[in-house]
């Protein structure tokens, strides 16, 4: 079916932006301080029709898409798999992959909220990645230890 992983890869796209007067009690913070909830990816072979039923079920808005080998192909969002599929710019029956967006940054847990809030004023996403990965684990892959 889905498969649960046991390191950390977990999609995280901005919300409303902290007052400046807020900023100094958070930007030195790390990511491993936020709590991410339990990690969770999709095959990029799965249907767009079976990824917003995983979605929906265990109440994510958003997913990292990662291959057998752990290659992080990108990452779906319900809303953009939703609206996709309103103006019929995919099917149903389509693979998750072709409506994944492709243009995110790999930040670890050891990243400042500063860095992190850097990162979404370019990007629409930053993909959490554990930072203990075993010494085979490449840039592009995505860690599970």
């Amino acid at each position: 079916m889905f498969r649960r992983a046991l390191g950390t890869c977990t999609a995280v796209s901005p919300r409303d932006p902290l007052s400046p007067s807020l900023s100094s009690r958070w930007h030195d913070l790390k990511v491993s301080s936020l709590f991410l909830g339990e990690p969770l990816a999709v095959d990029p072979r799965y249907s767009v029709g079976h990824t917003i039923g995983i979605m929906n079920r265990e109440s994510y808005d958003q997913l990292p898409v990662v291959s057998e080998t752990g290659a992080i192909v990108g990452v779906v969002t319900l809303g953009s798999l939703r609206s996709k599929l309103l103006h019929g710019r995919i099917l149903s029956t389509d693979s998750v992959e072709k409506a994944a967006y492709t243009t995110f940054e790999r930040v670890s847990g050891a990243t400042s909220l500063r860095e992190l809030d850097r990162v979404l004023h370019r990007e629409h996403f930053a993909l959490v990645v554990d930072e203990a990965c075993p010494s085979w684990c490449k840039r592009d892959f995505f860690c599970c230890c």
